[in-house]
């Protein structure tokens, strides 16, 4: 039952709070019915050590004598105290009350002497006192009395610092939805007339001693911001527990409430006021009105702007926190620490280091540098920045160092995948004393995450257990626990951490599901979802587009399409990642025209949506489509990043766009001032590489301005192997065998370098080498979805139930083939140390060809038909390329083949790479 307190017929002073009916999903947002609270004060605090339960009796009212004005209020009751517990903690000073006369109605309140004999102090308690929630509490219906018990509770243990205690009094209350929505209202209720009866009791007892006002309005700025503190807590405690509920439209009730009783209790303009509603606003995502309320400030201080700043980081527009920064410098307001550091993090979640550089020169004239907060965010700007080496230096010069510092500086190195130095610090933290917190141990399983230390991570666990940290209810350790189990490929000690936790996060559930589905065990990883849906969590946006990542991974078209249905069914559905997963599934999935279709039909696009379309045509070989895209998108004034660049250049790289690489390679840094990174270089070397200019690809390795990685000198080699460079080839791997030993892959191109050019001798030494390691190269993996079943080849694989029609239909096609077309298999991309006749058998069961032959089996082997999709993990070799082409030609069929690096279009003996792969 949703039940408001009565109304009086000529109720002044109320508060507007809208709402529109009651019950679902909505939660308050469907509750409510524009109805007048009227909030007022009924009775003192007799006692502040108990908190006190003031059931409200009906039929009595009264009025506030207001000098010619009569100001009716709730109705009013003869209190029957009765102490429920002593709480732990007292509160400063006592206050005596009033009683109200309640014969008859009209009556003036009369106070004794010794009623209103009170200093000035006494009013300025830290908190609420007990009887003061308790008098707040006035009605008279079982169900209400029910329901604001706990409210109460939840209010006054938020104050003293234990929220989370209040919170679980809460959670034992509530059973279901109904009443979880009355208990909302009553501390709406509650909060308003806490707020007004403390500011109308000091306004009484301010007449009857005749003198000025003692605190002003900054006495109830003190409790509208702990009221609106209680209702944030509120929001984040309660919120989970009920998903269907909306806490937060209770928060901004109860901070409309607040305002409203600013201004009329004449405080509209006051400067402290307003910046408390601004950072209120702010914190309840109302930045208009908070811009508002800022617009109308007859005086600003730097309180005022940071608040501001703030809201704006909150809410996720770090670019207008910085433009508010330098507003302020032009108003001749000098910034605290607190405006410097809200500005490190808006620079560092922009990622433009410039700015933030400048406001440290700014930050280092005016002294404030070596504040714990500004040195912290400092730390962490550059971090984020990719800036490591001067976040190291910026940390190693602070004088002091909080727990917090460790954490930013450990969070530092694994963002940037720097595992081992973030365990060694975490290791130095220790021995200097700091005890690590969740934040230090989940920053540490990340690094341990990012480097696969699964090792490292297994000794934190070990530390969890014996420190008593809570698995089940440590949910952010708990997720990064999945998250490294699932990337070291324990699945089964991710299921029984994940299985551990109370109330999983969205986090654990998202880990775990990808975790299974990037190992193959799509069922898995589909039932886990279906779990998901079943739970109270709602499933977000980010669930969503690691789902339909999944699919796109393995190539499951039809899956795929009923992940974007059921999108459309839900609120999540219309988040800007789960668009942009989509396109990207629809251009894994080779289905080129529905990209198109959702791309263009998106009604909101960020640099994601066409960094992501950009890329989806450089992989199916539309290099100047990626240049026109690329073009359209500056048009629409979106500001390109690194990935796009990264984008386009791999587009030119795989369409041999030589001349128009260059170009935007150069305008890289000349006109978006992105300094280009190793990545960039590659895809440079790659395009060099794959025009036979190999010289030049080794020239600019070798002289670009920042260290080349191994991913640059393999790309390197791999193109020594395409074009037989033997001579640059040998070099560049007797490098990659220092700096990569461990890598199969090395050996494997220098193995087929060397066989290439007739060097058995060398071939049969690094052969040796790799059996002396005891390295083993990723098998080569094929897959083919027929019928909404998806079909996996090793090759060579004999396991599948219809191997041997497959073989009869590969050998009748290989046979045809080389009768139409003269096509003879490449032995040269067959193994070296076999027979001439156990090379063709390798060369047939290649896994790519497994996979086209089932597609056949099914589909018949006339002409025309459906498109054929095979995927492989690896990259398709050259007899299977040639083999497929021919097949295109004598079936009329077009085969559309996804390998490690792009998409191989057959169609008519022609391949969309044009053999430029």
């Amino acid at each position: 039952m949703f039940i408001w307190s009565e109304r009086s017929a000529l109720e002044s002073t109320s508060f507007r709070v809208a709402e529109q009916g009651f019950g679902g999903r909505g939660g308050l947002y469907n509750v409510i019915n524009l109805v007048d609270i009227a909030v007022s004060y009924n009775g003192e605090d007799k006692s502040s050590s108990s908190l006190l339960l003031k059931v409200a009796s009906a039929n009595e009212s009264g009025t506030i004598d207001r000098g010619s004005k009569e100001q009716p209020f709730l109705r009013k009751c003869e209190t029957n105290t009765e102490a429920l517990r002593v709480l732990p903690w007292e509160v400063d000073g006592r206050v005596e009350s009033s009683r109200v006369s309640s014969t008859v109605q009209n009556t003036s309140i009369s106070t004794s002497d010794s009623d209103h004999h009170v200093e000035p102090h006494v009013y300025r308690s830290k908190f609420f006192t007990p009887n003061q929630i308790s008098c707040a509490i006035a009605v008279s219906e079982s169900t209400r009395i029910y329901c604001s018990l706990p409210a109460a509770i939840l209010v006054v243990l938020s104050h003293v610092g234990l929220p989370v205690l209040g919170s679980h009094i809460v959670k034992s209350t509530i059973f279901f939805g109904p009443l979880y929505l009355v208990l909302l209202t009553n501390v709406s209720i509650v909060l308003a007339q806490l707020l007004l009866g403390k500011q109308r009791r000091l306004e009484r007892i301010e007449q009857e001693a005749n003198s000025v006002p003692l605190i002003g309005g900054y006495g109830f700025a003190e409790q509208v911001g702990k009221a609106l503190e209680s209702g944030l807590v509120l929001q984040n405690i309660v919120g989970a527990m009920f998903m269907d509920c909306s806490v937060y439209a209770v928060v901004v009730v109860c901070g409309l409430q607040a305002h409203a009783a600013v201004v009329k209790l004449g405080y509209g303009f006051d400067m402290m006021l307003s910046n408390d509603l601004i950072d209120m606003y702010g914190k309840c995502s109302r930045m208009d009105i908070a811009c508002a309320v800022f617009d109308r400030m007859l005086e600003r201080n730097v309180v005022s702007w940071t608040a501001l700043m703030c809201g704006h980081l909150q809410q996720g527009n770090p670019k207008v926190s910085l433009q508010l920064f330098c507003q302020m410098g032009y108003s001749d307001v000098d910034p605290n620490e607190f405006t410097f550091s809200t500005n490190f993090k808006a620079c560092g979640f922009l990622s433009i280091i410039e700015n933030g550089m400048q406001i440290h020169g700014n930050c280092v004239r005016t002294g404030f540098e070596w504040y714990p907060v500004v040195g912290n965010s400092i730390v962490d700007m550059y971090s984020r920045c990719g800036r490591i080496s001067e976040a190291e230096r910026m940390f190693d010069l602070m004088p002091v160092r909080s727990l917090i510092s460790w954490n930013v500086m450990i969070a530092g190195y694994a963002l940037e995948g720097m595992g081992d130095k973030a365990l060694l610090l975490f290791q130095k933290m220790q021995e200097q004393g700091e005890v690590p917190d969740e934040f230090t141990l989940t920053s540490s399983l990340k690094a341990c995450s990012g480097i696969g230390a699964i090792r490292e991570g297994s000794q934190i666990h070990a530390y969890l257990i014996a420190k008593g940290f809570p698995l089940s209810v440590q949910t952010i350790i708990a997720g990064a626990l999945v998250d490294l189990y699932v990337k070291s490929g324990h699945l089964f000690e991710a299921q029984q951490v994940f299985d551990q936790v109370e109330r999983k996060s969205v986090i654990s559930w998202t880990a775990l599901i990808v975790g299974y589905g990037q190992k193959g065990n799509l069922m898995e990883a589909m039932d886990l979802f279906g779990q998901l849906r079943e739970s109270s969590i709602r499933v977000d946006g980010f669930v969503l587009s690691s789902m339909i990542g999944v699919f796109a991974d393995f190539v499951l078209v039809e899956q795929g399409k009923q992940m974007h249905c059921y999108t459309i069914k839900v609120p999540s559905g219309l988040d800007i990642s789960v668009a942009n997963s989509i396109v990207d599934m629809y251009l894994k999935c080779g289905l080129i025209e529905e990209a198109e279709s959702h791309f263009s039909e998106m009604p909101e696009r960020n640099v994601v949506s066409w960094t992501v379309m950009i890329t989806g045509y450089g992989k199916h070989g539309h290099g100047r489509e990626a240049i026109q895209l690329f073009k359209k998108m500056r048009l629409d004034n979106v500001e390109p990043d690194g990935v796009t660049y990264l984008a386009v250049l791999s587009a030119c790289s795989h369409s041999g766009l030589i001349e128009e690489s260059q170009e935007f390679f150069s305008r890289l840094y000349e006109d978006c001032r992105i300094k280009p990174r190793v990545e960039h270089y590659a895809c440079m070397v790659d395009l060099l590489g794959r025009a036979g200019r190999l010289k030049d690809a080794k020239r600019l390795t070798e002289n670009m301005p920042l260290k080349p990685n191994v991913g640059i000198w393999q790309t390197l080699l791999s193109a020594c192997r395409v074009h037989g460079e033997l001579e640059i080839g040998r070099e560049v791997g007797e490098l990659l065998f220092r700096l990569d030993g461990n890598n199969p892959v090395n050996y494997v191109l220098m193995s087929n370098i060397y066989a290439d050019a007739g060097y058995w001798k060398e071939r049969e030494s690094v052969r040796e080498l790799v059996k002396l390691k005891g390295l083993k190269k990723e098998a080569g993996q094929s897959w083919v979805e027929i019928d909404k079943e998806v079909h996996f080849f090793y090759n060579g694989d004999e396991t599948h139930l219809l191997t041997e029609e497959i073989h009869e239909v590969l050998k009748e096609m290989k046979r045809r083939i080389k009768e139409e077309t003269g096509y003879a298999y490449e032995m040269r991309f067959a193994l070296h140390d076999v027979e001439e006749e156990s090379k063709v058998e390798s060369l047939r069961f290649h896994s790519e060809k497994l996979a086209i032959g089932l597609a056949l089996v099914h589909s018949g082997i006339q002409k025309g038909g459906r498109m054929i999709r095979v995927f492989k993990n690896l990259r398709v070799c050259g007899d299977c390329h040639e083999f497929i082409k021919g097949l295109s030609r004598i079936l009329d069929k077009v085969f559309l083949v996804r390998d490690a690096n792009r998409f191989h279009k057959f169609e008519d003996g022609f391949c969309s790479c044009r053999d430029y792969w």
